[in-house]
């Protein structure tokens, strides 16, 4: 059972910060040019691609899990059934969802320091 939770754990530092810091890294340029909107759906793609890679290698450990207990003749082995299958999945899911609120919190607060550089009142 450990083996398939092992990516997620040795990964944890990449499931919740790398999704984060490419999102924001690939979104900052349109935010810097104030295309916030089109810099956050940048972001939100980037952190959604990478997301994915993640659910996938998760799913390749599960699998690889299964074939081994089918090789060595295990019928009790990873006899995980029901929803609780998809924990891990939707756990990464769910991080990628809070991935992309912070985006959103990261876009607001450049959003607000570029303001003062282009925005005159005068012209109001």
């Amino acid at each position: 059972m450990s083996e398939i939770n092992e990516p997620v754990i040795n990964w944890a530092f990449f499931v919740v910060l790398l999704p984060l810091a490419i999102g924001t890294a690939i979104a900052f340029p349109a935010w810097w040019k104030h295309k916030a909107i089109f810099g956050n759906l940048l972001g939100s793609l980037a952190i959604a691609a990478v997301v994915f890679v993640l659910i996938w290698q998760q799913y390749g450990a599960y699998a690889r899990a299964q074939s081994d207990c089918a090789q060595v003749f295990v019928t009790a082995c990873l006899s995980i059934t029901g929803v609780s299958q998809y924990v891990p999945y939707l756990l990464l899911v769910l991080l990628g969802w809070v991935d992309v609120f912070f985006l959103l919190v990261i876009s607001g607060i450049v959003e607000d320091r570029l303001k003062p550089r282009w925005f005159d009142r005068s012209q109001l």
